[in-house]
């Protein structure tokens, strides 16, 4: 017990103790713990601090009643409506399509447009539309699907051949 009592005074000491050789008494250690409180004083006083907090609440307050009203909370929900796509509104000449134009089709990929065009190139031009299934990869559903979209047009050139 006695050592918390020598703490405390060596503490006591220490805020008495000015400057070496001389001691303070106990109303100039009192004037001096007041200068330093004076000198940690707040930026704002304790009127202008609620001032400040009560505007803050109020701005805060004003957010969140604003988010809520522009979001539209409990509002209705919104009905959409889905369109079925178009079909598409071209065809293509299956002598004179290059593999590009054949991919566009439903069903028809690059590899099997390219196979259309190498066979085309191999066996010469188509005779009818219904000559296409004769390609790897165009069964009968996928010549139904582009059947629509293709035509054979005869050329002078063509039939000069």
């Amino acid at each position: 017990m006695s050592a918390g009592l020598d703490s405390s005074t060596d503490s006591e000491s220490e805020l008495r103790t000015d400057l070496p050789g001389r001691s303070m008494n106990d109303q100039e250690v009192s004037a001096n713990s007041a200068v330093l409180t004076q000198s940690r004083s707040p930026l704002l006083s304790l009127s202008d601090q609620k001032i400040v907090a009560l505007v803050c609440l109020i701005l805060t307050s004003w957010v969140l009643i604003r988010s809520l009203s522009l979001s539209h909370w409990r509002a209705e929900e919104i009905e959409i409506r889905r369109f079925q796509p178009e079909p598409i509104g071209y065809v293509i000449d299956i002598n004179e399509a290059n593999w590009l134009e054949f991919s566009l089709l439903d069903g028809i990929g690059e590899v099997i447009g390219k196979r259309i065009v190498a066979h085309r190139d191999q066996q010469g031009r188509f005779e009818s539309i219904q000559d296409l299934q004769e390609v790897k990869g165009i069964g009968v559903k996928t010549f139904a699907r582009i059947e629509a979209h293709l035509t054979v047009e005869r050329s002078e050139f063509g039939a000069a051949q």
